[in-house]
C-alpha cells in the first residue's frame, strides 16, 4: 500500500515547475496532510520521494513545513468534538491552539529564511556529507548515538534476561528486565545490650 501511495505521489510531484514555488509546496504539504490526516504518512512519502530522486531536497523543505501545519487541523477537529461542554471545549481548544501557534510560528520564521538563503537544505546537505556514506554501506545509528548516554543515566535493561525469555528459559520469567545499577551500601548497626543494674 505504501509503495502505491509513493507511486501516485511521485506522479503528482513530477511537475517541478509548481513545486519550485515554496508557497505552492507549503500548500501541497498542508493539503496532503489534511487529506491523509497524518503528518507522519505525508512526511514519509516526501522522504521516500527525495530518496528515490523524484523530488529535490530544496523543494521538499516547504512541503514538510506544510505537513507540520496540516497536522494542526487534526487537533482542531478533535477540539471541535468537545463543543457540547463549554468548559471542556475551552480547555481542548486552548490546547489545540498552542500546537497550531507553535507550527505556524516555526514556519513563519523558517520558511522566509529557507527561501532567502537555503539554510535548511544546506544544513541537510552538510549533515549528510559529514557521515561520509558510501553506496552499499549501512547507515549509522544516529538517534541511538545521541540518546544512549542519556538513557543509560535513567534506566538500563538487562539484555541477558531478554535473551533468556526469547530463548524460552522459564527461569528468566521471574527476573526483572531493569538492571539494578544503583547499589546502596547497607550499614548495619548492632545494639549491644548490657544487663542493667537494678536501681532501687
Amino acid at each position: 500500500i505504501f509503495g502505491v501511495k509513493c507511486k501516485v505521489a511521485g506522479d503528482i510531484f513530477q511537475d517541478n515547475a509548481i513545486l519550485s514555488n515554496p508557497v505552492a509546496g507549503l500548500m501541497v504539504g498542508i493539503l496532503v496532510t489534511v487529506l491523509v490526516q497524518s503528518s507522519s504518512t505525508s512526511t514519509s512519502i516526501i522522504v521516500s520521494l527525495v530518496s528515490s530522486g523524484l523530488l529535490e531536497v530544496k523543494s521538499a523543505v516547504p512541503i514538510i513545513m506544510g505537513s507540520n501545519i496540516g497536522t494542526s487541523v487534526t487537533n482542531t477537529i478533535v477540539a471541535l468534538m468537545q463543543a457540547g461542554e463549554r468548559n471542556d471545549f475551552k480547555r481542548a481548544f486552548a490546547g489545540a491552539t498552542i500546537h497550531d501557534c507553535f507550527n505556524w510560528l516555526s514556519v513563519l520564521v523558517l520558511l522566509p529564511v529557507e527561501v532567502a538563503s537555503g539554510l535548511v537544505s544546506h544544513l541537510a546537505r552538510v549533515t549528510v556529507s559529514s557521515f561520509q556514506l558510501h553506496r552499499g554501506e549501512e547507515a549509522p545509528e544516529l538517534l541511538k548515538t545521541l540518546t544512549e548516554p542519556f538513557t543509560k543515566l535513567i534506566i538500563q535493561l538487562d539484555k541477558s534476561v531478554i535473551t533468556g525469555i526469547a530463548l524460552g528459559d522459564e527461569s528468566m520469567r521471574n527476573h526483572s528486565l531493569v538492571k539494578v545499577w544503583c547499589k546502596s551500601n547497607c550499614v548495619t548497626f548492632s545494639c549491644l545490650s548490657t544487663p542493667t543494674d537494678h536501681i532501687s
